[in-house]
């Protein structure tokens, strides 16, 4: 087995690995026994893999190169894997990966005097029996094979031959030399060119929100989409969103604006500001506070003027109802206070006082009863809405 990073593994979690130089690999007498029946894998990453999670990895290697020279069949029959991550495994979740090799495969061996069945498998991610491949996508130039035109067997998958879920490979893949029977042909399938677009990264980073709550996919520098985790934050902002686009907020409370921007490794400032801070005021942090009902928008701005926003309204709580005490006593020539109670708490009604009989007892426009003269009377506190209404004696 042989891999760019490891030859054979199992029960491991490999994390944002990247192996970029050529891998070649010579199958002859001597090298490998050839009485052995072990099957022969050869991948970007790891010859073979078993019950592994592997995420966020890839493979820019030019080509993956495997040479068979053995003089005996054996050598020829025996089961290759050929792929862009590991050559062949079982149980693997294999999730937001790339490969961007080609595959070379020569049989160096002199032609057979009968159809020789090859089986050979070569796949742009992985073979991976029985495991899940999720959101990985594969850009393969050429698979070339050079081999006696008797020889069959001989298969390339796009992806893989097993479980894939959201996974993309280029559809103008040449493939050329012997005959090769070619799979998932039709499948998630992109050509080159556009995969180097705007759209195919949205779907990229569409399903890595699903499976990865997040979009993990950014333009490379040679247009076709590179894990973020590989590349320099130092993209300039393109576009900036505020999430939610438009919100209504009561006077009094708060609420929270976010912002994203692409591309997802972007950095900036961004300022946020309220056209009319009267009605709504934001702090630094994108965090609103209603002040008085109206409408107005706040906007996020970046150190390079990308602007996006959010349309508020400013709505009053209406009071549902208000109480008072049922009856105080005043001296004449004193005063008390009236406190109401307003419900719901967070109500910004304003309120009127009366006085039945101001003779008696008269009221202030903040509640304050003075006491004119012995008697009974009635203060009455109104709401601004419907005309609720509550009566006390005093």
């Amino acid at each position: 087995m042989v891999g760019g990073l490891i030859g054979l593994g199992g029960d491991d979690k490999v994390n944002q690995c990247k192996y970029q130089g050529d891998l070649i690999y010579i199958l002859e007498k001597g090298g490998v026994s050839e009485t052995s029946d072990g099957d022969v894998g050869v991948g970007g990453l790891f010859g073979m893999i078993y019950r592994s999670d592997i995420s966020f990895c890839e493979n820019t290697s030019s080509s993956i190169n495997l040479f068979i020279t053995g003089e005996t069949s054996s050598a020829l029959s025996r089961k290759k894997y050929i792929s862009g991550l590991f050559g062949t495994g079982q149980n693997n979740t294999v999730s937001c990966c790339r490969n961007r090799s080609n595959f070379v495969i020569n049989y160096y061996k002199k032609t057979m005097n009968t159809t020789k069945q090859m089986n050979t498998k070569i796949s742009g991610i992985a073979d991976n029996d029985y495991g899940k491949t999720i959101n990985c996508y594969s850009v393969v130039d050429s698979v070339i094979c050079i081999a006696p035109q008797n020889y069959t067997g001989i298969k390339y998958y796009g992806i893989g031959a097993y479980t894939k879920k959201s996974c993309f490979h280029n559809s103008d893949c040449i493939i050329s030399g012997a005959a090769i029977t070619s799979s998932d042909a039709s499948e998630g399938a992109y050509t080159s060119e556009q995969m180097k677009t705007k759209t195919f990264l949205d779907d990229l980073n569409t399903y890595s929100m699903l499976e990865m709550d997040e979009p993990v996919w950014v333009q490379g520098e040679d247009g076709y989409p590179i894990n973020k985790y590989f590349y320099s934050p130092s993209a300039e902002i393109d576009e900036i969103t505020v999430s939610p686009t438009a919100t209504d907020i009561n006077i009094g409370e708060t609420k929270q604006l976010n912002y994203s921007v692409k591309p997802y490794n972007a950095t900036s400032t961004v300022t946020w500001k309220s056209d009319n801070s009267s009605i709504a005021t934001v702090s630094s942090s994108g965090l609103v506070k209603g002040i008085a009902e109206g409408k107005t928008t706040i906007r996020a701005t970046t150190d390079n003027g990308k602007t996006a926003s959010c349309e508020v309204t400013v709505k009053k709580v209406e009071a549902t109802s208000i109480s008072l005490p049922s009856t105080k006593t005043v001296y004449i020539g004193e005063t008390v206070t009236l406190t109401y109670t307003m419900s719901p708490s967070n109500a910004t009604n304003s309120v009127t006082w009366k006085s039945a009989d101001t003779d008696i007892a008269t009221v202030s426009s903040s509640g304050v009863v003075t006491g004119k003269k012995e008697g009974s009377t009635n203060i009455t506190v109104t709401t601004d809405n419907d005309n609720i209404t509550y009566f006390m004696q005093c």
